[in-house]
């Protein structure tokens, strides 16, 4: 996943308190300073708050997601709170990342899909509240293969993995492969390709192979 400059105006015309800092990357884009949001989910209360973030943004030609810092210290760097073990929030797995950007991704879409509701969740937390009021998966390793696995209709280590192999293969030499479906015919002969064949148009090869090697 990549941004253009384009895209990063956009997004601090979007949140003016936001800002562009210096980078010693080049193919990585910097943005620090204040995000203001106003959301009311179904069913839950409306919240308006404000966080100070760190936001690394990727650059053309790169497959990586956009890396998320909150600087004011108010969510608790634990597992329990969704914060990796180098500070960066878990905004979920790479590829439903990608799938709430939209194609092509938009950064805006990014922080309102993912980051605001990240936000939310950690202000609700903070009023006393107990628990997550979205559907929470597992974080870490656990997580990520359970959303695989809804995502690509599967169960199990092993046939999330090798569909994802088969999602980086050519279409054609993927269909002489056995289905991933456990159903003992080829891809090519099986109603699954059919889902595989939708999955293909989302994203090139090449990312289901970068994905893939977080499994």
């Amino acid at each position: 996943m990549a941004f253009s400059d384009v895209q990063i105006e956009e997004l601090l015309q979007a949140w003016p308190r936001l800002r562009r800092v210096p980078s010693p990357d080049q193919r990585v884009s910097v943005i620090q300073g204040w995000l203001a949001f106003t959301l009311k989910p179904a069913g839950l209360p409306e919240i308006t708050d404000t966080y100070r973030l760190r936001l690394k943004v990727p650059l053309t030609g790169s497959l990586d997601v956009p890396v998320v810092h909150e600087e004011g210290g108010r969510i608790p760097r634990t597992d329990d709170n969704h914060v990796n073990p180098l500070g960066n929030l878990c905004l979920g797995s790479p590829w439903r990342i990608r799938i709430k950007c939209g194609s092509p991704p938009s950064l805006i879409e990014f922080v309102e899909q993912c980051v605001v509701p990240f936000l939310y969740v950690a202000s609700w937390r903070e009023q006393g509240n107990i628990g997550f009021p979205f559907d929470e998966l597992a974080h870490g390793a656990e997580g990520l293969l359970a959303d695989y696995e809804q995502l690509l209709k599967i169960h199990g280590r092993p046939a999330v993995g090798y569909a994802l192999q088969l999602l980086s293969l050519r279409r054609r030499v993927a269909n002489k492969r056995r289905c991933p479906c456990r159903c003992g015919k080829r891809l090519g002969a099986c109603p699954y390709r059919h889902h595989l064949a939708t999955l293909r148009t989302r994203a090139p090869r090449s990312f289901y192979r970068f994905v893939g090697k977080d499994l």
